[in-house]
C-alpha cells in the first residue's frame, strides 16, 4: 500500500491537477484492487494512452527507479505501460489528457456539444454562470471534474463508495431547499447531451449534478451574494444588545437597524424594512407590510436561528433569469 501511494503521488506531481485526500484514497483503493487482479493473471488487455506518457515523464527519476525495483521484486511483474494500464484502468485514458480533451479542426463535433470533450463543459459553465449570475471561482476545475465523470463512468469517485452513498440525500436536500438552482443545473446538463440523449442515463445525470454542486467553490456564499441584503429592524426592550449581536453574527446578509425612538407607530415601521424582530407588542401590526417575528424572550440564539431559516428560504427561492 505504501509503495502504491508513492507511485500515485509521483504521478500526480507530473500533472497540474489538484487532487484532494478523497481522490488520492480512491485512486489508491482502485489501484490496489486492480493490482491484486492483475497479479493473479486476470488481464483486461486494454492499452491506455496516458500510461506511456507517464512512463516517459517519470523516466530517469530515482524515485520511479526505486518503485519499479520494489514492484518487480514483490510481484515479479515489470512496472511498464501494460501494468499502469491494468492498475489504474480508465484513469489512464488518453481522453483525460489535456491535449486529447480539446477537439481538432477536423473534428465533426467541433461546433456541436460533445460531452466527451472538455471544451464542451467549459462552454456549459460559461453559459450557466451567465444565466445564474453566480460566480464560479474554479470554473476550469469544475469543467475537468464534469468531463472526467463522463469519461470514467463506473470508475468515477462519486460512483464508488465503500460504506455510505450520500449522493441521493445531498440531491434531495438541493431539490427541497434550492429547487430553482437544482432545476437550472439539471436542465442545462440535459442540454449538453441533446445530440446524444441515450448517453445520459438517470444515474449519470445525478452524478453530474452532484459533481457540479460539490466541486463549485463557495457555492452557497456566491448564491447568497446574488441576494440584496434583507432589511431588518430590531425593536427590543433591552439596550440594543440583541441587535448589536445580530450585526456581528449575520450582518453580511441583513441590513440591521436598531430602533431608537421613544414611541413607534405603524407609519414609522412601514418604510424600508423586510422583517421586524421584537419582544414588544406592536399595535395595528396588520397595517405593516414587513414580516414581524415576535419573541416572548429576545434571546440571540433563537432570533439568529429564525433569521437563518428565513435566509435559507430566500436563497432557495432564488429566481434564475
Amino acid at each position: 500500500e505504501n509503495n502504491l501511494g508513492r507511485l500515485v503521488s509521483l504521478m500526480i506531481s507530473k500533472t497540474d491537477i489538484n487532487i484532494n485526500f478523497s481522490m488520492f484514497r480512491h485512486i489508491k483503493i482502485l489501484g490496489g484492487v486492480n493490482l491484486i487482479r492483475y497479479c493473479k493473471g486476470f488481464v483486461v488487455g486494454e492499452s491506455k494512452g496516458l500510461s506511456q506518457i507517464f512512463l516517459d515523464l517519470l523516466m530517469g527519476s530515482r524515485e520511479m527507479t526505486n518503485i519499479s525495483q520494489l514492484f518487480f521484486h514483490k510481484h515479479t511483474i515489470p512496472l511498464n505501460e501494460t501494468a499502469l494500464s491494468e492498475v489504474f484502468s480508465d484513469y489512464m485514458s488518453d481522453e483525460l489528457f489535456l491535449g486529447g480533451s480539446f477537439p481538432t479542426l477536423t473534428n465533426k463535433m467541433n461546433y456541436l456539444d460533445n460531452p466527451r470533450e472538455l471544451t464542451t463543459w467549459i462552454r456549459f459553465l460559461d453559459k450557466l454562470e451567465d444565466d445564474m449570475k453566480v460566480m464560479q471561482p474554479n470554473k476550469y476545475e469544475m469543467a475537468r471534474a464534469l468531463h472526467t465523470t463522463v469519461i470514467l463512468d463506473e470508475e468515477d469517485i462519486n460512483r464508488n463508495f465503500l460504506i455510505y452513498n450520500d449522493i441521493e440525500c445531498y440531491l434531495a436536500f438541493f431539490k427541497k431547499n434550492y429547487k430553482f438552482v437544482y432545476k437550472k443545473v439539471m436542465k442545462s446538463i440535459k442540454h449538453v447531451f441533446r445530440f446524444v440523449p441515450k448517453a445520459l442515463s438517470q444515474s449519470l445525470l445525478s452524478i453530474l449534478i452532484y459533481t457540479l454542486l460539490i466541486t463549485w467553490e463557495d457555492l452557497f456564499l456566491n448564491i447568497g451574494k446574488t441576494l440584496s441584503k434583507i432589511r431588518l429592524l430590531v425593536i427590543e426592550k433591552s439596550q440594543g444588545s440583541v441587535g448589536s449581536f445580530l450585526k456581528e453574527y449575520i450582518g453580511d446578509y441583513f441590513d440591521i437597524t436598531i430602533y431608537k425612538k421613544l414611541t413607534f407607530e405603524p407609519r414609522d415601521l412601514e418604510a424600508d424594512f423586510d422583517i421586524i424582530v421584537t419582544d414588544t407588542v406592536i399595535m395595528d401590526s396588520h397595517e405593516i407590510k414587513a414580516d414581524i417575528f415576535y419573541f416572548s424572550q429576545l434571546v440571540p440564539s433563537k432570533v439568529a436561528g429564525r433569521l437563518n431559516d428565513y435566509l435559507r428560504i430566500r436563497m432557495g427561492q432564488l429566481m434564475l433569469r
